[in-house]
């Protein structure tokens, strides 16, 4: 097990408590990946213990920091594809259906301002 000076620890976890709120997912795990790889053995372990970032997370950022390949698309944070598939994309009908169901229920005048969706 490698042992890190305490006051290193403190240093650390205090600039990255300062930068945190100014960090995206990317930006953080480059972040965290920058000084793990200049602390040598055992920093992954170190930097995930301090900025709660899985060492994997962390070993990912080393990889694109030796490659360079996050500065391949600085708009984007992750890649594309990534996340949820949007609704609208999986069932294509889904916005005219709502406005059906909800056009049938609807009640009062559509040109005043109060107007109301009736539901059983």
């Amino acid at each position: 097990m490698v042992h890190f000076d305490q006051k290193l620890i403190e240093h650390i976890t205090s600039s990255y408590n300062l930068i945190k709120p100014q960090l995206n997912e990317k930006t953080k795990r480059l972040w965290a990946a920058a000084h793990a790889k200049s602390l040598g053995y055992g920093g992954d372990t170190l930097m995930a213990q301090i900025t709660n970032i899985h060492h994997n997370t962390i070993a990912k950022g080393r990889k694109d920091l030796e490659n360079k390949t996050f500065m391949e698309d600085t708009s984007r944070i992750r890649r594309p594809g990534g996340g949820k598939t949007p609704k609208i994309k999986l069932y294509p009908n889904l916005e005219t259906d709502l406005c059906a169901l909800i056009e049938s229920n609807t009640r009062g005048d559509p040109e005043k301002k109060i107007c109301g969706v009736v539901s059983a």
